[in-house]
């Protein structure tokens, strides 16, 4: 099955028409990884980061910087924003939801949202108007609805109001319910593609913004690491098309990508006493110095 690699519709035909068995083999002949990343410019002193050639990137020293972290699904995102956030110099954007915190989950996991009220349960709208109260109360500048759940980001959370000035009233609520100060820091956004257009009409001009895309080293890969956590095949499936979509829509939008891989040869470092993570932690590591604490000589990465 021929198809145009650039083409989201058609990859999103071809694999919802074949077998979910046969679905990586075919993302690996179509979307390569591995020759994606021989077309990008390898970053200054690193092995597993890689820079945008298409994109330029000037840091402003005088502004905090906000990353947006995306990955492909199973590629390692949670372990490197555990990794990201170990600088003292950053901060992790809290999402909010409408769903009751797990047992499992801390207090900060989330914002967790307000139940709805006895008279939002009986709204023949019910829960449509519940959300639009949400998103309104707790000024989610980007939302989406997930498993009957609301999940969104609060614009507090960068520390700038809504469309509005920090200091009035609907702010002075979003904060209050939120648990969120309106303050200013270095800051990480665990997200996908589509969500950061909206947040960059608020935060441009306020943030340095970097879009930093995980790589693994093939689909084969993803597909044994989330057959491992249960899913059925139509969620099989569904991680697959957002997947590839995803990483389309990066090549002309991330301005790094970072290479997960495990096996150092991959990233052509020959040494066996030293693992691929340990490579990539430590690229990743100093990657973060220089961009959060941009010099005037190097206003261009």
């Amino acid at each position: 099955m021929k198809t145009d690699p650039t083409n989201p519709i058609e990859i999103e035909a071809a694999i919802r028409a074949l077998p979910v068995e046969e679905i990586p083999q075919y993302l690996d002949r179509e979307l390569p990884f591995n020759e994606f990343l021989i077309q990008q410019e390898r970053a200054s002193g690193a092995h597993s980061i890689y820079k945008n050639p298409n994109l330029e990137l000037e840091l402003d020293t005088r502004r905090p910087t906000l990353i947006y972290l995306l990955s492909v699904t199973g590629a390692g995102k949670t372990v490197l924003a555990n990794e990201i956030l170990k600088s003292n110099n950053l901060e992790r954007i809290r999402t909010a939801t409408s769903r009751a915190r797990r047992e499992s989950e801390s207090e900060d996991a989330y914002v967790f949202m307000r139940p709805p009220s006895p008279m939002e349960k009986q709204d023949p709208k019910f829960p449509e108007n519940y959300f639009k109260n949400l998103i309104e109360e707790y000024e989610l500048v980007e939302h989406d609805v997930h498993h009957n759940n609301l999940y969104g980001v609060p614009a507090i959370s960068f520390g700038i109001a809504h469309g509005e000035s920090p200091t009035n009233t609907t702010s002075k609520r979003a904060s209050q319910q939120t648990g969120i100060e309106p303050e200013q820091h270095n800051l990480l956004l665990v997200t996908e593609p589509s969500a950061i257009p909206k947040i960059h009409e608020l935060v441009q001009g306020k943030f340095n913004e970097i879009v930093l895309f995980i790589i693994p080293d093939s689909w084969q890969q993803i597909y044994e690491r989330i057959v491992e956590d249960g899913q059925s095949r139509d969620n099989l499936r569904q991680r697959f098309i957002d997947s590839a979509k995803w990483f389309l829509h990066a090549q002309s939008l991330a301005h790094f990508f970072i290479h997960n891989t495990a096996d150092p040869e991959l990233l052509g470092i020959y040494d066996a006493s030293e693992s691929g993570l340990s490579i990539v932690k430590r690229d990743l590591s100093q990657w973060l110095k220089r961009m959060l604490m941009p010099s005037q000589q190097s206003t261009h990465p």
